[in-house]
């Protein structure tokens, strides 16, 4: 019977993806199936925090942009 993995590894590794890339490196060979969903959890939590801050300076830039617009004309 093998190790089937735990979604909970996920979930941790989504919210702090720097222990989930931890664990995923150190149980790589022993606990493959708990690793492979850490380090999923990990990759897809960063992925996320990536895009949302695109989209935050994305925001912000346009209403920068915006109000130099409007100070200059």
């Amino acid at each position: 019977m093998g190790n089937k993995g735990n979604i909970g590894w996920a979930v941790l590794g989504f919210f702090f993806p720097l222990v989930g890339f931890i664990l995923w490196i150190v149980w790589g060979k022993t606990q493959p199936e708990d690793a492979y969903l850490a380090g999923k959890g990990a990759i897809i939590g960063v992925s996320i925090s990536i895009f949302i801050t695109l989209i935050y300076w994305l925001f912000v830039g346009c209403a920068v942009e915006s109000s130099l617009l409007k100070l200059i004309v």
